[in-house]
């Protein structure tokens, strides 16, 4: 087993994510994304049940390096 079920990771770069993603939507899961890439978001940006944090937008709009 490759993945550890009780904390899971999964890189964004791999495309098998979308299907993981498709999986827990389809299971009604709850969960949340920390992304960098804008087409990830924008794919489940609208999904009740997954929250998308796009990282770079959070860190600048913390306006920490300001």
């Amino acid at each position: 087993n490759l993945i550890d079920q009780d904390n899971p990771v999964i890189e964004l770069g791999d495309l098998s994510i979308y299907l993981c993603v498709d999986q827990l939507i389809e299971n009604k899961n709850k969960t949340s994304i920390l992304t960098n890439d804008s087409d990830f978001v924008r794919r489940y940006e609208n999904d009740p049940n997954i929250l998308i944090i796009h990282y770079t937008k959070s860190i600048n709009s913390m306006n920490l390096f300001n």
